[in-house]
């Protein structure tokens, strides 16, 4: 199962709580899942949290992304497994 991992411009914004301040461009959401890893992003995080339908910036695997970009770390995990999603908590330990 691949991860892919999903960031969001200076402006962006979503409906919640960014667990260690800042700004939402400051994390990422990552998607685990067999396949169509932005489906399941757009489903799951940005039709629920924000206000803009193509609201975020951009996707990488695991071989492109660099975290060091993101100070703040991952937000929350999208985990998808066969015939069922789960949300993993973030960094918190509490759920989006």
């Amino acid at each position: 199962m691949e991860t892919h991992y999903f960031t969001f411009g200076q402006n962006h914004t979503a409906k919640v709580d960014l667990p260690h301040g800042g700004r939402l461009a400051d994390y990422w959401v990552a998607v685990e899942a067999p396949n169509h890893h932005r489906m399941h992003f757009i489903q799951r995080f940005v039709e629920p949290y924000c206000p803009r339908p193509a609201q975020w910036a951009f996707e990488y695997d695991e071989d492109r992304i660099n975290k060091e970009y993101f100070p703040k770390g991952e937000l929350t995990r999208i985990v998808v497994r066969e015939g069922f999603d789960e949300y993993a908590p973030g960094h918190d330990g509490g759920a989006l």
